[in-house]
This record gives structure tokens, sequence and C-alpha cells, in this order.
């Protein structure tokens, strides 16, 4: 969950909405942007049953963002603010994050056009239509088949709303620390994974006992299990705590077992203006070793992403690692619905090819998205990474 932040695109909103393009806010006091990219319905035409079908979805996506990210390079200061609703846009950081994101599309399009053939769909049509920025800006509704149109003419509209989530956390960053970049190399994001290599993160647990039926934590973890895929959970201290007195240490153990287990604090405040933060990370790790030791991972991950540029030094004194993320499913958004969350994770996969998955186990949604993302055959060419080996590997 990032940041509550107030309106991105303006009096520009309501269109947006009635298109299908965005969708509304869950409430005034929620996190994150006031809109959000999602496609409303599925327009791919072809099945993504092998890993060249894998492949032309995916450097189809990365194209259009590339478009979109093209164009943005030619608005102006004021036009910025304006689109983003921002009062200030730090233009070095904007300027950082769009060249990593091009260094990100330039390496996964090479990789995408590997299988590609003369007639391959979205592939280059020449030497020149090999450089990405070239191939972005010549796609055009009359360049694709007409079996694509429908597709096109909704992906523009998702990667152009999603591009803007992205430079507003640029634009905000650092005044506003989040996802969109990192202070040192103990940050992790998702980019440092491998092609087709994804994470499953879940935030702000565990839930609270409400009953069989009701706790969303145990669904989850359950379904995880029997799906054969594990995941970090970053819980917050005082939940945690209030859990266990409701049951019992021992059934906490048993319930994380396969899983991962992080700090996200003691409780879900701003790591950048909470004066007890350090208090906060030491205490909520101490009691997840006490209490899941087997599960317990040297992990952190601040509440809305926030946390202060020098805190590393502080991290790194506690041999912890800072895991953000790079695909946001937004899932906490009441105005989303399981299938419009869905088709949003699925679609940042295709554009990334790789990272860290952002949901919270505290919300019902999560569970039933999962069971419908592991269902699609596309996701038998790309590999669930295991919690433990991504914990080994960070430290």
């Amino acid at each position: 969950m990032s940041q509550s932040r107030p309106n991105l695109f303006g009096p520009a909103a309501v269109l947006l909405i009635a298109m299908g393009i965005v969708a509304p806010l869950a409430s005034a006091n929620a996190a994150g942007p006031s809109q959000v990219a999602v496609h409303r319905r599925e327009t791919w035409p072809d099945a993504i049953d092998s890993s060249g079908a894998f492949d032309r979805r995916s450097r189809a996506e990365e194209l259009v963002f590339a478009r979109a990210l093209a164009e943005s390079e030619n608005l102006t200061v004021p036009e910025l603010k304006a689109q983003l609703d921002v009062d200030v846009v730090d233009m070095p950081s904007v300027e950082r994050v769009r060249r990593r994101l091009w260094r990100i599309l330039a390496a996964n399009y090479a990789i995408a056009i590997e299988g590609c053939g003369i007639s391959g769909v979205f592939c280059p049509v020449n030497t020149e239509a090999q450089d990405l920025r070239n191939a972005a800006l010549a796609l055009s509704e009359s360049s694709v088949d007409e079996r694509y149109r429908p597709w096109l003419y909704d992906a523009i509209k998702f990667h152009k709303i999603y591009l803007r989530e992205l430079l507003r956390l640029a634009a905000l960053f650092p005044r506003v620390s989040s996802e969109i970049d990192v202070y040192n190399d103990r940050e992790l994001q998702g980019w440092e994974l491998a092609d087709r290599q994804f994470v499953l993160t879940f935030d702000d647990g565990p839930s609270e006992v409400m009953g069989s039926g009701a706790d969303t934590t145990i669904q989850l973890i359950e379904w995880l299990r029997r799906s054969g895929i594990n995941g970090i959970f970053f819980v917050l201290g005082e939940r945690m705590r209030a859990r266990a007195q409701t049951t019992s240490v021992r059934t906490l153990d048993d319930l994380y077992a396969g899983m991962c287990v992080g700090s996200h604090g003691w409780s879900h405040y701003p790591h950048t203006t909470w004066p007890q933060w350090q208090e906060s990370v030491v205490r909520s790790l101490a009691l997840v070793g006490a209490t899941v030791p087997n599960s317990r991972v040297a992990l952190f991950r601040p509440p809305y992403g926030q946390r202060l540029p020098g805190s590393g030094v502080f991290f790194a004194a506690q041999n912890l690692k800072v895991v953000l993320w790079n695909i946001d499913s937004q899932d906490w958004q009441s105005g989303l619905t399981p299938a419009e969350i869905e088709r949003r994770v699925f679609a940042l996969m295709l554009l990334w090819r790789r990272g860290v998955i952002l949901f919270h186990d505290t919300d019902a949604k999560a569970r039933v998205v999962m069971v419908d993302l592991i269902k699609r055959p596309a996701v038998d060419f790309i590999k669930w990474l295991d919690c433990r080996r991504v914990a080994a590997e960070t430290r």
C-alpha cells in the first residue's frame, strides 16, 4: 500500500472513469493514486499457450508502454504538473526513472523479439525498427492487423494511465519516498530477478481472527500451500501480537510453515515521520523471530514504501534488506474487482517479465486474484521463486 495521494488526473478523471480505463479511489483515506490503470475486459485475440505466444504478447505490451514513455518526454514541466496533479515536479528524479525504464524495456524487448520471424506479429520489420523507441513510435492502429486493434486501443489507454502512476511517484521522489526508486544496493525492487521470475509478497497481516470463512490470511496460505507456491508475508507487529494472544504462538508458527515472514513495522505508520521508526523495526522483527522462528527472514518492507534517505546505515547494521516492489496489484482498492486486478497484474507481468508483486493478505481479493491468475496457460511459462531462495540471495 502506498501513501495517500491527491487526485491524479484532475478534471479528466470523470471522463476516464466513464470510459472504463481507470478505477475510482476507494475512499478519501485510501492509499495510492486517485485512479489506477485496469483492463476492463480481455481483448487479446490469441491464446498464450506457448513460450512464443508469451513473448508475442510481452513485446506488444512493451511497445505500447514505450510509446507512452516516449510521448511523455515531450511534456513540459507545467504540463507534467497538471497531468500528474502535483505542485512540484522533481525533474532529476523523473528523468532518472525514465532512463531506467528505457533500459529495462530495451532489455526485455531484446529478449521478446529473439524468436521473431520476418512476418511475426509485433516483430521488427527492418533493422531500424529493432530500436525500441523507433518501433514504439511507429506503432499505430493502421500498422497492426485488424484482429489486434481492439487490444491496441485498450492497451494504449492502459499504459498511458499506468505510466502516469509511475511518473507521479517519480515526480514526488525523494520528497515522498516510495517504491519508484532506491537509495542504495540493499534495497530491492524486483528488477534484480532473472527473466520470467516472480516473487509473491503480502503486506499488512495477519488478518484478524473472525471465524472460519473470514480469515483471509489462513485462506490464502492454505491455497498457496496446496498450489505448491509460497510467498513473503510482511507482517505488522501489533497485528501478529494480537493474533498470538487470540490463538497461540504455536498456531501462528504452524500457519506460516513453508512461507517466509518479514517485518512491515510495528504499526502501519510512515517510517519517515514516525520518531520511533527504528524501534518499530527492531521490535517487530524480535516478535517475528520469537513467534515464527522457522519462517523468519531478515527482510523489511516499509509501510507505504516510505523510508529515510539515510536509513540504509541502520538497516545494514541490523543485517536487513529492504524489499520494495515493481508490480503493484492495487488489490486494496474497493473500487476494483478481482477480475480487474488479475488483468492488471497479468499485463504488468508481461510488460516487466520479472518482479516482486505486491498483494495484501488482509483482503480476500488477493486469493481470488491468485486463483484466477494461476489458471492462465501463460503462467506455465514463468517461475514463482521460492521465498527462501529470495531471502538467502539477499543476504
